[in-house]
C-alpha cells in the first residue's frame, strides 16, 4: 500500500467568522484568510489580480484588507499503487505510473461528505454558504514523486444570491447539535428530497426555483399516484405549520394558490404571479417542514434503524391525515 498526503482547502461564500465556530468534522476545520497571503489568490484572480466575479460578494474586510472565511483539511490515505502482473511483458505509460485513478474514490467520499454538511447548514437557516471551489493537492510516491491537483467546481453554484450565514452565539450553538443529530444516517435517508430543495436554492430563474419547492412538498408529503394533490398538499402543509386556526386557514390558502401559480407556469409558461416574495415564502415553508421531517426521522430512527423512507413517510402521512380530519370536522380546514 502506498500513501497519499492530500491537502483540501477552498474559499466559503457568503458568510462571517461564525462560521468558524461551526464543526464541521471528518477532519475539516473552517479559518481566517487574507487574500494577499492567502495561495489561493492566484486561483480566484485573473492576470491583472482582479478578483472572479464568484466571489466579490463573499469579501470581508479588517484593518489588515480583505480576507474570507476557508475551508481546509490535510489528510492521509492509503490507495494500492502500481499493480504489475507479469514484469515481463507488462509496459508501464505515465498514467499507470501516477495511479490517479486510485486517488477518485477518496476525492468521491470527501464531496459527498462536504454536499452533506453545507445541505444541512443551508436547511438550518437560509443563506447561500457553501463553495464555489474545492482544490485537492496530492503527493506520494510510486516509481517517482507524485503530485496531483484536482479541483471540483459547482457549475450549478448560485453566486449572486447574496444572503449570508450569521448566527447569534446561542444558534451557533443549535446549529453545531442541528448538524450533529442529522449528519448520517438521518440525511442518507432524505437525501433525495434534500438535494430537490438544495437544487431549488441553486436557481436563479425564480419559477424554476419555485417550482423545485413544490416538487419538493409533494415528495415529502403526497403519496404516490395521490389523488386531489392540490387540496391534499395543502391541507398537509397547513396542518403540521400552523400553530393557531387562524395560522392553519392561512397557510392552507396560501398553499392553494402556490399550487396554482405553480400549475401556471410549469404547465401554461405563465409565471406572473411569482415574485421574489412567493419563492422566499415558500423557501421557508420548505425549510419548516424539513425541520419537522428530519427531527421525525432521526426520533424513528433510534427506534428502528433499518426503517426505510418509504415506512416512516407512511406512519408519518397516516397521522397527519388523521390530524386533517379533525381540522375538518372543527371546520378549520374545508370538506
Amino acid at each position: 500500500m502506498v500513501d497519499v498526503n492530500v491537502s483540501i482547502y477552498g474559499i466559503i461564500l457568503y458568510c462571517d467568522d461564525c462560521l468558524m465556530h461551526i464543526n464541521i468534522g471528518n477532519g475539516y476545520y473552517f479559518c481566517k484568510e487574507y487574500l494577499d497571503e492567502s495561495p489561493l489568490k492566484e486561483k480566484i484572480t485573473d492576470g491583472a489580480g482582479k478578483l472572479d466575479f464568484s466571489y466579490m460578494g463573499s469579501q470581508l474586510r479588517d484593518e489588515n484588507g480583505i480576507y474570507f472565511i476557508c475551508l481546509r483539511k490535510n489528510d492521509t490515505f492509503q490507495i494500492p499503487g502500481l499493480q504489475i502482473e507479469d514484469s515481463k511483458t507488462f509496459v508501464i505509460t505515465d498514467k499507470q505510473a501516477m495511479c490517479e485513478e486510485q486517488l477518485y474514490q477518496y476525492n468521491d467520499e470527501e464531496m459527498d461528505y462536504m454536499h452533506m454538511f453545507f445541505s444541512l447548514l443551508r436547511v438550518y437557516k437560509a443563506c447561500n454558504c457553501a463553495p464555489r471551489q474545492i482544490f485537492q493537492d496530492y503527493r506520494y510516491t510510486l516509481i517517482f514523486n507524485n503530485t496531483v491537483n484536482h479541483s471540483d467546481t459547482y457549475i450549478a453554484r448560485n453566486t449572486v444570491d447574496e444572503r449570508k450565514l450569521e448566527l447569534n452565539v446561542d444558534e451557533i450553538n443549535d446549529c453545531n447539535r442541528f448538524i450533529a443529530e442529522y449528519s448520517g444516517k438521518t440525511y442518507y435517508v432524505l437525501k433525495d428530497i434534500i438535494n430537490v430543495f438544495i437544487s431549488g436554492m441553486e436557481e436563479i430563474t425564480l419559477s424554476t426555483e419555485f417550482e423545485q419547492y413544490t416538487k419538493m412538498l409533494e415528495m415529502t408529503l403526497l403519496e404516490r399516484n395521490q389523488q386531489g394533490k392540490k387540496q391534499a398538499l395543502a391541507n398537509r402543509v397547513a396542518i403540521l405549520l400552523g400553530s393557531s386556526d387562524n395560522e392553519i386557514s392561512q397557510i392552507h390558502s396560501k398553499m392553494l394558490d402556490y399550487y396554482r401559480y405553480r400549475s401556471e407556469s410549469l404547465h401554461e409558461g405563465d409565471s406572473s404571479n411569482i415574485s421574489k416574495n412567493e419563492v422566499g415564502e415558500i423557501e421557508d415553508i420548505c425549510r419548516k417542514i424539513l425541520h419537522i421531517i428530519l427531527k421525525r426521522v432521526h426520533d424513528d430512527l433510534l427506534i428502528n434503524d433499518t426503517f426505510t423512507w418509504e415506512t416512516i413517510k407512511h406512519n408519518m402521512i397516516s397521522e397527519i391525515i388523521n390530524n386533517v380530519l379533525v381540522a375538518k370536522e372543527n371546520g378549520l380546514l374545508p370538506e
